[in-house]
Formats: structure tokens, C-alpha cells, sequence
């Protein structure tokens, strides 16, 4: 059974006013005993007819019992004694009211199920708000990647720039270290400005190192080498320290060594060399 629509149809307020047949009655006692929300629902049936029966409830006239003896004939007796058994009180008949359904509970209803949707369509915005804030994290985290890589690509380009306006200089004199190993693709340049005294090392062909090392710059000068500073691999363009002597190399070779460079070149680990 449906029991929204059995109570929808009203037959618990006939019920309760008393107005079914006996049939009907002992179908809605059954139902009563099988659905215990059928038997709540009667119980608020009862209870609103109750309120509706004492809000309208009225007292009877006094001048009434006065105009009742008017029209009797009997002797003084009787009307004495049916004066008493008047002002006796007559107990009132016990009436089993059951309430009909009163609006409010439907407008309670539909405030509850107003409030259940509420919940939860609060809930899916909290959701979708969630989503929408880590989706621009997300996007500021791949911005900050991307104007971290574009400013890497300027300060290569503006490297490369500088590099090719110096090289292209007549006092710029340039040095081809090739692999000592051999290797085709393992080589650097050197670009030395007699003018201004300035070295440069062009490195983009080096192998990478691991972490603890670093590749080292030696200018051959009188025989002797000269620490010409460390560099990565992926630094593809390095400016050296400005010595006069270097004016007078003879040679320039670069070696792998410790992090942070060595007093005197490993010659074991020697990558690169080219004479002047």
C-alpha cells in the first residue's frame, strides 16, 4: 500500500468524523494496526479536531432554563425536581475526535524538503567552488612554470645576442677547443677581445655532470695553468675573470672537477683543448 496516498485520500478524517460504514471502519482499523504512520497520522487528525471542537466550544444561555420552565405545565414539585435534575450537570458524551490535517503540516513539509534541497544544493556549489579554486592554482602554478621558462629563453637569447655582436668583432679572436677523447660533439670556443681584455667560453656541447661536479676553465700562460673559474654544462655562455695575462695564453684546456673548482687541473679528466 501507498500509505501518502491512502492518507491523501482523506479516508482518515471520515474515520475520525465517523461518517464510513462498518466495513469501512474495520478497513481502516486493520490498515491502522499494519501501518503504524497511518496510526500517527489519525493521531493528528484526533488532536485537531480536539483544538477545533474547544476553540469553538459555547456556553449555554441562563435565561434559557427560565424559558424552558415557562412552557412546562407540571406542578411546583416536578418543576422543582426537574429544576435540580436541570442544574444537575449533564456529563458530555465521550466523542473520539480525530483532527483533520491541518495546513500548516504541509507547509512544514514543504519547508523541510525546501531546506533538504538547499543542503544540498549548498553542498554542490561548496563542491564546485572547490574545484573551480584548485583549478586556479593549478593555472597560476603552469603561468609561474611558463614566465619562469620565458624568462630563462630572454636571458638566453639576450646570451646569445651579445654573444654573436661580440664575435663579430675584429679584435675578437676565437679558439676551437676540440675533445680529448676524441668525441665529435664534445667541443667549446673561446672568444678572447685583445681589446677589451674580456674571455668568453661557448659551452652548449658539454656533457652534463653529475651534481658534485663542475667543469673548469685553464688558460695555458708561460707554461703555467690559470684558474679561470668553474661552470655547468648548461650554462651555454660564461664570462671569465679579466687578466692581462691571458693576452699572452698560449693555450686554453677545461676540466671536470669537485664542485667549486680545484688550485691545479686534473689532467686525467681533461674534456677539451685547443692551442692559440
Amino acid at each position: 500500500m501507498n500509505t501518502n496516498e491512502y492518507i491523501a485520500s482523506g479516508v482518515l478524517e471520515l474515520y475520525a468524523l465517523g461518517t464510513l460504514s462498518s466495513e469501512e471502519m474495520k478497513e481502516v482499523e486493520a490498515n491502522l494496526l499494519l501501518y503504524p504512520e497511518l496510526q500517527e497520522e489519525l493521531d493528528q487528525i484526533l488532536l485537531g479536531l480536539e483544538a477545533f471542537a474547544t476553540a469553538h466550544a459555547k456556553e449555554p444561555s441562563p435565561a434559557l432554563k427560565d424559558k424552558i420552565f415557562s412552557k412546562l405545565s407540571f406542578d411546583e414539585n416536578i418543576q422543582k425536581q426537574d429544576a435540580l435534575e436541570i442544574e444537575a450537570p449533564i456529563p458530555a458524551p465521550e466523542v473520539k475526535i480525530i483532527p483533520l490535517q491541518p495546513n500548516y503540516l504541509a507547509a512544514v513539509r514543504w519547508l523541510a524538503a525546501a531546506c533538504i534541497a538547499l543542503l544540498f544544493t549548498s553542498g554542490f556549489l561548496l563542491f564546485q567552488n572547490s574545484n573551480y579554486k584548485s583549478t586556479i592554482n593549478d593555472l597560476a602554478s603552469q603561468l609561474e612554470t611558463k614566465d619562469k621558462e620565458y624568462a630563462d629563453l630572454k636571458v638566453k637569447l639576450t646570451s646569445s645576442e651579445y654573444l654573436l655582436a661580440e664575435v663579430q668583432k675584429p679584435e675578437t679572436h676565437k679558439i676551437l677547443l676540440n675533445s680529448k677523447s676524441g668525441k665529435v660533439d664534445e667541443l667549446a670556443v673561446i672568444f678572447m677581445n685583445v681589446k677589451t681584455e674580456d674571455v668568453m667560453v661557448y659551452t652548449n656541447q658539454l656533457a652534463s655532470l653529475p651534481a658534485n661536479e663542475q667543469y673548469q676553465l685553464w688558460a695555458m700562460v708561460d707554461g703555467k695553468p690559470m684558474d679561470m673559474g668553474v661552470f655547468d654544462a648548461n650554462d651555454s655562455l660564461q664570462s671569465a675573470k679579466k687578466f692581462p695575462e691571458l693576452m699572452q695564453a698560449q693555450a686554453f684546456a677545461i676540466t671536470v672537477e669537485q664542485k667549486g673548482g680545484s688550485a691545479s687541473p686534473t689532467m686525467d679528466k681533461m674534456v677539451v683543448f685547443g692551442a692559440i
